[in-house]
């Protein structure tokens, strides 16, 4: 079944803790990026984590192996449940991550190691920012994140961050266990101002498309009712999978 991340994007750790407690339950795990991170630091995991909900701390980490390695110790010490890392980082860089999370957690008997994501290309990329970035033809862009996708499971991780409009190749390429998290989810009845995510799906959509885990911040912040609105794309998503099962 689909689940969702709420991403906490707001810049205080008032307002996450705010967020936390009224929304606490409802989500499957709460998504801390760089801009709350920088804010506030690891303060806002503490936080979650004393409501005993799931975090997903999503800063994309790029660098050499052996900074890496100590960036993904500090991580386990937050006790974060999901981590990312950019897959353009290198095989190298991915491998030791995974190697020295798994070492880690048998060393110290953790059964529950977090789960390693690696980023293909930013939902806000467009298509035409391949050939005016790398080099690369337009019509290649989906070629370019399966093939990141599978250096990301060569190297161990779990899965991938990815647009919804991918699932279905990754799925394909790397399998059905291979696992997907998808930003970029909008709802047609909540309009975002300034939005700049270019590869767009409606959790349903994305649902049907496979996704194990989908991103959702601004659209839950501003509804009327955030807690209503998650169990509306509970039960769409739901029926997602009755109908599948049929």
């Amino acid at each position: 079944m689909t689940k969702i991340i709420v991403a906490l994007d707001v810049d205080s750790l008032q307002k996450a803790r705010k967020i936390v407690n009224r929304l606490k339950g409802w989500p499957d795990m709460f998504k801390v990026g760089v801009y709350l991170f920088t804010k506030v630091g690891p303060n806002v995991l503490k936080m979650i984590k004393k409501y005993n909900e799931k975090v997903f701390l999503d800063l994309k980490f790029f660098d050499i192996p052996s900074i890496i390695e100590k960036t993904c110790e500090n991580c386990l010490k937050w006790q974060v449940d999901m981590f990312n890392l950019h897959i353009l980082g290198g095989y190298e860089m991915l491998k030791r991550a995974s190697e020295f999370v798994f070492n880690y957690c048998e060393k110290k008997r953790i059964k529950e190691r977090p789960k390693i994501i690696g980023v293909t290309l930013l939902t806000s990329f467009k298509e035409n920012s391949l050939s005016e970035t790398l080099n690369i033809r337009e019509e290649n862009f989906q070629e370019v994140v399966i093939k990141l996708a599978l250096i990301a499971k060569r190297a161990n991780l779990d899965g991938v961050v990815a647009s919804p409009k991918d699932i279905k190749r990754i799925k394909e390429e790397c399998g059905k266990d291979f696992l997907v998290v998808s930003p970029g989810i909008r709802l047609p009845e909540i309009e975002i101002p300034k939005d700049d995510q270019e590869r767009i799906m409606t959790p349903k959509e994305a649902a049907e498309a496979g996704a194990d885990y989908i991103v959702i911040g601004r659209p839950i912040l501003k509804a009327e009712d955030p807690i209503e609105l998650i169990l509306k794309i509970k039960e769409e998503i739901k029926q997602v999978y009755e109908k599948r099962e049929d």
